[in-house]
């Protein structure tokens, strides 16, 4: 009974040593690979979210000046009307008016 359970071990040693070694480096390179594509695809969602949220600040922001603009203001005020140059001075180049009545 001790030799068949010596003679099991030994062909389980002889089995297990007969699998092909196992190559760590493509198993590392290929779990870096897939942690790198998830980082990518992470990272490219994150930055359309902002691009997104900025578009849309953008947006709201040209909406809320043409609001203001075109449809709350409803009364026209006219701009100021250019002032006009002014005359020339007259004082001193007409004749004084007399008070003596002839």
């Amino acid at each position: 009974m001790i030799e068949k359970g010596w003679i099991g071990i030994v062909f389980c040693l002889l089995f297990y040593s007969c699998e092909e070694p196992r190559n760590m480096q493509a198993e590392i390179e290929m779990a870096l690979e897939l942690k790198t594509e998830n980082y990518k695809r992470t990272e490219i969602a994150r930055c359309n979210e902002d691009v997104h949220f900025a578009a849309e600040q953008y947006v709201d922001s040209l909406i809320s000046i043409w609001v203001a603009d075109q449809l709350i203001d409803t009364i026209k005020i006219p701009t100021k009307p250019i002032r006009p140059s002014s005359p020339p001075h007259i004082l001193g180049t007409i004749d004084t008016f007399s008070t003596n009545v002839k």
